[in-house]
């Protein structure tokens, strides 16, 4: 019975030891494969990460136009296999920093996607539930302003939407300005 008091305390000191070694590096350790992971996820044996984007395709942009409701068809999945590097790593003397160059790409994966990068569609511009927003919820547009901003919409009514590659609308940055108001967005940037 005396022995099974320490059971916990070497289960919770050996569980402590194996995340550290696992996690916390202090110095270079190359071969190591925890280190390796940690450098990058390109590896054979490293878990894969997968981004997949769907979008609300607006089919009848011209109708809603003069007044009809919007019609909306959920495309994709788009995919991409996303990798991460560690470069330029330098451990700092005693191991407690460690300065990197971060590094993400995305390499399209057509196995798992339904539609190409290059195929063309429409959405609801980001603009609009951001002016929404910055008028209704933040309070940042003035009603003048939003006055200004809605008479671009009416003269302009393209501005409701984004007209765009599915790549275009992922990696590309929106862009919009007027009296003040500077607006971009974009989803990867």
């Amino acid at each position: 019975g005396i022995q099974l008091t320490f059971v916990p305390h070497l289960i919770s000191t050996s569980v402590r030891n194996d995340i550290t070694s696992a996690f916390i590096f202090t110095q270079p350790m190359p071969g190591n494969a925890h280190y390796d992971q940690w450098l990058t996820n390109a590896g054979s044996d490293s878990v894969p990460i997968i981004f997949s984007i769907q979008f609300f395709n607006v089919t009848n942009p011209d109708e809603v136009l003069r007044g009809a409701m919007p019609k909306l068809n959920l495309v994709g999945p788009l995919v991409y296999n996303q990798y991460f590097h560690r470069r330029n790593v330098n451990f700092y003397p005693g191991g407690e920093y460690v300065n990197h160059t971060f590094y993400t790409e995305y390499l399209y994966n057509a196995e798992l996607s339904a539609i190409s990068p290059d195929e063309e569609l429409t959405v609801i511009s980001p603009l609009v539930s951001t002016l929404n927003h910055e008028y209704s919820v933040s309070k940042r547009l003035e009603h003048e302003e939003m006055k200004e901003i809605v008479k671009l919409f009416e003269d302009d009514p393209s501005l409701l939407y984004w007209k765009a590659s599915a790549s275009d609308l992922i990696w590309s940055i929106y862009r919009f300005e007027h009296l003040g108001f500077h607006f971009s967005w974009g989803f990867m940037r």
